[in-house]
């Protein structure tokens, strides 16, 4: 074993025994009679991003929407019922300043509804029901981002991709709840990532790296916890470097990769990206993929390190 790899196993080893030390046995019940401990959602910067080389999280894009309305509470309460480790979820704000979940622009997509979600208030927003995958009409609404975040406290983490210059309100709310250390906020404009910091000093913020020189330079200026890596360029070396600045590296399995899943079989589709060493895979086959990754004892789970 090299001198790297010693330096890498201690550290993974100090990391665990300080995440130990940080758990409760105080548990947590959710809405279906289940429980787990608290500890396993203790905070981003204590749990989920202290666990570099120890197996992969998987995050949920747009919550668990292969059977939901994408962005719903339905799409969060089924990531959660089959154990996925975080949701990523878009958030913008109505035209009267209230954080909702919707990815689109327009309406046109997901809702029975045309036009753009800024030109309207919660409260006409409220008067239609979001859409299935194949297009039929839910019974689910466009929810608040309290809705959502109170749908996932103490039960899974949140990666909020912020689609909105106007901060103010989204960190508010999460700060509201008590749950900044268990939210990440996605934002690819660097004057957006400098004032969420600037609202919440202890807020977890990711930014895109689209080529090696870029994730230097963000990691250097910006004192990253965490950066989402194009999935074209990324390579264990990126990864050691990441383990050796204890940024924790996030990597996408949309479009094709997750495609092939379904045709090829998760054991073609993702062991190309696995052998990059990713920290966190984002994909819209949650279920697949979390399956897979046991299979092979690659998962990390906030869920069950504390049981």
């Amino acid at each position: 074993m090299d001198v790297t790899s010693v330096s890498r196993s201690l550290a993974s080893a100090l990391l665990f025994l300080l995440f130990l030390a940080s758990c409760t046995s105080n548990e947590v019940h959710d809405p279906n009679g289940s429980a787990f401990k608290e500890c396993g959602l203790d905070g981003v910067k204590a749990d989920l991003f202290k666990q570099q080389s120890s197996g992969i999280a998987v995050a949920a894009h747009r919550a668990e929407h292969s059977k939901n309305p994408e962005n719903s509470l339905a799409a969060i309460r089924a990531a959660v019922e089959g154990g996925i480790d975080i949701i990523e979820i878009d958030v913008q704000l109505t035209s009267d300043g209230i954080p909702v979940l919707m990815h689109d622009a327009d309406l046109d997509r997901t809702t029975g509804l045309t036009g753009k979600l800024a030109d309207l208030t919660l409260q006409e927003l409220r008067n239609t029901y979001l859409t299935f995958p194949d297009g039929r009409v839910s019974g689910e609404r466009i929810p608040t981002l309290i809705e959502a975040l109170k749908e996932s406290r103490n039960r899974i983490f949140v990666n909020i991709d912020v689609k909105s210059s106007h901060v103010e309100d989204i960190v508010a709310d999460v700060a509201a709840l008590g749950m900044i250390g268990n939210v990440m906020f996605y934002n690819a404009d660097p004057a957006v990532r400098a004032r969420i910091r600037a609202l919440n000093p202890d807020a977890v913020v990711m930014p895109i790296a689209r080529s090696s020189a870029e994730i230097s330079r963000l990691v250097e200026s910006e004192s990253l916890e965490m950066i989402h890596l194009e999935e074209g360029y990324n390579s264990p070396k990126i990864a050691g470097f990441l383990d050796e600045k204890m940024v924790v590296s996030w990597t996408n399995a949309l479009g094709e990769i997750d495609e092939r899943a379904l045709v090829d079989g998760p054991e073609v589709a993702y062991s190309s990206i696995i052998s990059n060493r990713p920290d966190v895979i984002q994909t819209d086959h949650p279920r697949i993929l979390l399956e897979y990754l046991k299979r092979r004892g690659l998962h990390w789970s906030a869920h069950t390190q504390c049981k």
